[in-house]
């Protein structure tokens, strides 16, 4: 994990994320069926039909291309997600150690029960995060995709381009956040186990409990 945040790719600035969604600007001075005064007026001087205001502006095609998806964040987000899913296997397989080690249900004596059920607790709120960090990654793209088809519909409005840089900024401090947090996890997991690896196994000295 600390090779990954030293890396070039993690090691970011905003200029460096920044990446233009080729979308054009309209040709200044058109309007959409309006007169000098602001009216509307129809396809004729003597037509009686009236042309509808148009709710943002109709997209044909786009001269330059299709609109790219963040490069910078679609590498940082491959580098990520094989990080994710191989967190979540590895709490699930530290999940199930413990769960088989638990001995029978007594009374009495389960100070080390206990043990495992903390250690149980905390690969299931791994798994978890795992679980919401990819969720969130599709999330983004959802919601990028949204703001784009917004630029395209409304290209003369610059808040909605702000919009989505601010949000591939975020995005690029979430996926570095999150590779931490990838990080932090397996140290947490490493340390726990290390520390009760002999309560983990047996929770209980009375070695006779498997007998019956």
């Amino acid at each position: 994990m600390e090779d990954i945040l030293s890396s070039e790719l993690f090691c970011f600035s905003a200029e460096k994320v920044y990446s233009d969604v080729n979308i054009p600007y309209p040709c200044e001075g058109s309007k959409n069926a309006h007169n000098s005064a602001g009216d509307f007026k129809g396809t004729a001087e003597n037509s009686n039909d009236l042309v509808l205001p148009h709710r943002g502006s109709f997209v044909y095609e786009l001269p330059n291309g299709t609109v790219p998806y963040n490069r910078q964040i679609k590498a940082m987000i491959e580098k990520t997600k094989p990080c994710l899913t191989q967190l979540m296997m590895e709490a699930q397989i530290v999940r199930l150690w413990v769960q088989y080690n638990i001995p029978k249900i007594e009374d009495g004596n389960n100070f080390g029960v206990g043990i495992q059920e903390e250690v149980l607790t905390e690969a299931s709120s791994i798994e978890r995060d795992a679980c919401t960090f990819l969720d969130q990654i599709t999330r983004y793209y959802a919601s990028r995709g949204k703001l784009v088809g917004k630029v395209a519909k409304f290209p003369h409005i610059d808040d909605y381009r702000e919009c989505i840089r601010d949000m591939d900024e975020k995005q690029a401090i979430t996926m570095r956040y999150i590779i931490m947090e990838i990080r932090n996890h397996y140290a947490t997991l490493h340390d726990i186990i290390l520390k009760n690896i002999d309560r983990i196994k047996m929770p209980r000295s009375n070695n006779a409990i498997n007998m019956y």
